[in-house]
């Protein structure tokens, strides 16, 4: 007859010791504090037809030599592989202060990890590919917002971007439910453009130089904004066969464009020039010639570069080193003796 009230004693017991190791209170209504074992799956995602884009956008552009290197370039940046990843969970109340942080190694396109985490909810961010950047840093991780990537600045350069960028942020509810499971799909935030010029006739030119100008130097990562900084100069990675030479950069995408086609034709549609400016971006073409003059050539590009994206153009130099192009959707304006100082910074 006494043995029932022994086990149920013992029993109490255990749950007892079981409720201080973990820190959890039965009793308590505040369950923030008790831990959970929770799985999370991270995922990079690329859209397939983000790589059908890069492939069309190849053969259209590039002929075979140009396109094996300019491929070759890419295809390490637009592939949904991540050597590491980092993870950030918020507060959700204000000022959505960081409550943990982890960088882990993922070298696979999917990783699964198993975290301890007290039962609460979460601002979360996944960052991908970002320890294996020179370029691109996280920037003010102790809150979220402003939690942002940044393109660093190298001498008067934003030199290109040479891995995947992938990022998500996402709300996480941790409940008391054992093994919860969580799948996150990161998409990708850099994009890439290319410039493939012909010097068959610059029998005049003896240096060229390329920069890129109008595209993001950050990114909000709480909110999926990108930042701009009109003055910035990005440089240029060169691939050469023969007479065409091939100016390439990966880094975050340009202002959206003032798209006239997808315009209401029946609403006014409101823009100055200074709009229109800040919603284009440019290749700067500097062809040295052999005098010692320089002539410059702006090359206007409306059609925005999105994440994800890559644009490539053909363009062609002249005896004066004067740039022209037949695609459609490039303007060019020529400075001849181009002398520095007179607009946006570009050390020759």
């Amino acid at each position: 007859m006494r043995i029932r009230p022994l086990i149920s004693v013992f029993a109490a017991a255990s749950l007892l010791v079981a409720t201080a190791l973990t820190g959890c209170s039965l009793i308590d209504e505040d369950i923030s504090r008790c831990n959970n074992q929770v799985r999370l799956t991270y995922q990079l995602e690329l859209d397939p037809e983000i790589i059908q884009e890069l492939e069309d956008e190849l053969d259209l552009h590039a002929d075979e030599d140009i396109r094996a290197m300019l491929k070759g370039y890419i295809d390490g940046i637009f592939t949904n592989y991540a050597r590491d990843v980092d993870l950030l969970f918020y507060d959700t109340e204000e000022p959505q202060a960081l409550l943990r942080s982890m960088s882990e190694t993922m070298n696979s396109a999917s990783n699964t990890y198993a975290i301890s985490m007290p039962v609460r909810s979460y601002m979360h961010a996944a960052i991908a590919n970002v320890k294996v950047s020179e370029e691109v840093q996280i920037a003010d991780s102790d809150r979220f917002p402003p939690l942002r990537l940044e393109h660093n600045k190298n001498g008067d350069y934003y030199t290109p971007q040479r891995s995947g960028i992938f990022t998500v942020r996402r709300r996480l509810d941790v409940g008391e439910k054992a093994n919860q499971r969580f799948r996150i799909k990161l998409g990708m935030a850099n994009s890439a453009t290319a410039l493939i010029l012909d010097t068959g006739k610059a029998t005049h030119v003896t240096d060229l130089r390329v920069v890129v100008n109008g595209m993001s130097t950050a990114f909000n990562v709480a909110d999926s904004v990108y930042v701009y900084d009109d003055t910035a100069v990005f440089s240029t990675e060169e691939f050469s066969t023969g007479y065409k030479h091939c100016f390439a950069a990966v880094h975050f995408p340009s202002h959206d464009a003032v798209d006239e086609e997808d315009e209401d034709e029946t609403k006014a549609t409101e823009y100055d020039d200074d709009d229109v400016e800040r919603k284009t971006w440019r290749w700067y073409v500097y062809a040295t010639l052999d005098d010692g003059t320089v002539t410059r050539s702006t090359l206007e590009m409306r059609p925005s570069v999105k994440a994800g994206q890559l644009k490539i153009r053909n363009a062609f130099v002249k005896e004066d080193g004067e740039v022209g192009s037949n695609e459609v959707d490039v303007s060019v304006t020529v400075k001849l003796d181009w002398k520095p100082g007179l607009d946006i910074e570009v050390p020759i």
